[in-house]
């Protein structure tokens, strides 16, 4: 009972030292600037706060500095912290008792806004129509351009966190493309290239830039400038050396074993392929009679010929120098031919034969067609066909790209995922490489499976990666590699539309519409020139084939494997949805083509989208409902 009253005085002390703890803390004092309070078991025994320690050495003060002095300081280091904080501390005391903290925030949250919506209104209720005018003009100008200062913060800060990434890959195209551009024009540099491609091999390159690469995107780096102009150096040389080593293959006569690199095509009345001899590339081309021998070799098989090898001109080199073509094949005879002996080769062809026999009910535009959505194989095609998709902005369903490889990959996943980490991994790498020779190695392909399988590595090891670092670390890759990939029509058209769609396509929507609409800005300025011609009515035609031919892609390999081995009644059966849908592409295809616009007209309607898609880009800056 004697204890009551100094409980009673202890409990009451604590309520006024907690009461002075939560007055200073909001008004922004730490809790060294304040006097220390002394343990409740001192203070109970009477013992002194700043007295002597045990071993009667005296206790030492903290050194610091006056109140003032340090609230100046902290003044000119966080004025805009303590100017909202004493804001806020004003506010605090007017709000009603008993209101919780996230009330408070949304209460305040709605009258900004508020204010906000009516500030423009009430700015501009002038007596006068005339600043009336003027001040509506003012503020639909200070309108658009927050919006358009949304834009350009949305579409900076998505590219931010990865720009030395992007830095890296744009540094790697710009070097490959000029330094291969300077020495095709035989400018001083050609003699240079000589000396390096005679004296570097190219895994001696390779390691440079890869030395380079690291250090460009170590954190934590500050000599960037001199890394970026290292790695340009490097690439630029690199590709200046494969240019020489491209425009100066052996020629003369030659008879002996020839490897072929492509099938054979036959068109307008002659067989072309692409053949390997003593390792380098050539175009071989037959008409007349000895087509006879030729018209069933597929890729990787061996030839016993005697031909003329002739170099190509500067003109032709630079249109045949992504698939690294250095010349033709003139008096061609061809004694022998015998199939592939590597394994991947001859089950490769053994997947075309088996397209081919399971869609010999169809006619022969419709298997042409579904070869060129399921293999990439346009060799087959009419011309009506060609020109109605590409006049329909169709044409990259006739070649395999990434979408093949997105949808092989979607269509697997489900199997895919009942596999532990590293098999899924094993497994997921092996598809992309089986499709990839399928499709004979296309560009495109080569590009999407490598971005693939960084995905699939960055997944299988428990890391994130971001679209935009990958397709910039699949290009680094691709083009330190092979610099001339650069010359390939199909590898820029790869990666400026998965840019586009990766970069563009959030400040649009998530719709079909917005995909398409971000992949022709994208690839814009590079089928303008080289094709001369972008018909603005592919963005309808992409609205309604490519769901089609995605459907098409992902439900023909298992039907038309199935209809292989069933007889001709029920093969054509179970093949009937796949010809029934290229019928509907083809369709689209011939509706677009006559629907093709002159080249003015043309020209009027792209403005007008223009138009539409940065008035689409604006108002979803501020209203994210509002996208395509």
């Amino acid at each position: 009972m004697t204890r009551a009253p100094r409980d009673s005085e202890h409990a009451e002390s604590e309520q006024h030292e907690s009461a002075a703890a939560a007055k200073h803390h909001r008004h922004g004092e730490r809790p060294h600037d304040r006097e220390p309070i002394a343990p409740v078991g001192n203070r109970l025994a009477g013992r002194a706060v700043r007295g002597e320690l045990p071993n009667r050495k005296p206790q030492r003060k903290a050194p610091r500095d006056s109140a003032n002095d340090r609230a100046d300081t902290r003044g000119e280091r966080h004025a805009e912290r303590h100017e909202q904080r004493a804001c806020s501390n004003n506010e605090s005391e007017t709000d009603e008792p008993g209101e919780s903290p996230r009330r408070h925030d949304q209460k305040k949250a709605h009258e900004r806004r508020t204010r906000r919506d009516t500030g423009d209104n009430e700015s501009t209720a002038a007596p006068q129509s005339d600043s009336i005018r003027h001040d509506a003009t003012g503020n639909d100008c200070a309108t658009l351009n927050r919006h358009a200062s949304d834009v350009i913060r949305r579409l900076v800060g998505d590219v931010a966190p990865h720009r030395s990434w992007v830095l890296v890959a744009v540094c790697c195209l710009v070097a490959a493309r000029l330094g291969s551009e300077v020495v095709s024009r035989q400018w001083w540099f050609g003699a240079v290239s000589t000396r390096l491609d005679a004296a570097v091999a190219p895994p001696i390159w390779w390691m440079l830039a890869a030395v380079c690469v690291v250090l460009v995107l170590m954190p934590h780096r500050t000599r960037h400038a001199r890394v970026i102009l290292a790695l340009f150096i490097v690439v630029a040389c690199h590709a200046g050396a494969q240019w020489h080593r491209l425009a100066t293959p052996q020629t003369g006569e030659y008879s002996g074993i020839a490897y072929a690199r492509s099938d054979a095509r036959n068109r307008d009345g002659a067989l072309s392929m692409i053949v390997e001899v003593q390792g380098e590339n050539f175009r071989l081309v037959v008409r007349g009679p000895a087509r006879g021998d030729l018209v069933r070799v597929m890729m990787g098989d061996v030839l016993l010929i005697d031909a003329n090898r002739r170099a190509f001109d500067s003109r032709s080199l630079r249109f045949s120098a992504g698939r690294h073509v250095q010349g033709d094949l003139r008096e061609v005879t061809v004694h022998a031919t015998a199939p592939s002996r590597a394994l991947w080769h001859r089950a490769a062809n053994r997947v075309h034969r088996t397209v081919d026999h399971g869609s010999r009910t169809m006619s022969r535009d419709d298997a042409s067609l579904v070869r060129g959505l399921v293999l990439g194989d346009e060799s087959r095609q009419p011309p009506r066909m060609t020109e109605a998709f590409r006049a329909a902005g169709l044409g990259h369903l006739l070649a395999v790209s990434g979408q093949n490889v997105a949808i092989l990959l979607a269509a697997l996943t489900p199997a895919l995922r009942r596999l532990s980490r590293w098999p899924r991994l094993a497994a997921a790498l092996g598809i992309v490489a089986s499709f990839a020779l399928v499709t004979r190695l296309e560009s495109s392909v080569v590009r999407a499976g490598v971005m693939a399988g960084i995905v699939q590595v960055a997944y299988a090891i428990g890391r994130d990666v971001a679209p935009l670092r990958a397709l910039c670390l699949t290009v680094t890759a691709m083009v330190v590699m092979d610099p001339l990939a650069v010359w390939s029509i199909g590898f820029v058209l790869s990666v400026a539309a998965t840019a586009g769609l990766v970069v563009i396509t959030p400040l649009l929507g998530s719709g079909i519409v917005a995909a398409t609409a971000s992949a022709q800005i994208a690839v814009a300025p590079f089928v303008v020139l080289w094709f001369h011609s972008m018909p603005v009515v592919a963005l309808a035609t992409n609205v309604l084939a490519v769901p089609v031919g995605s459907a098409v892609m992902m439900v023909a390999p298992p039907l038309l494997l199935a209809a292989a081995f069933l007889p001709d009644a029920l093969a054509a059966c179970c093949v009937a949805p796949v010809a029934a849908a290229v019928r509907f592409l083809w369709w689209v295809a011939e509706w677009g083509l006559r629907l093709s616009l002159p080249a003015w007209v043309n020209l009027a309607a792209w403005a007008l989208v223009a138009v539409v898609i940065v008035v689409a880009v604006v108002r979803s800056a501020h209203h994210p409902r509002a996208r395509l």
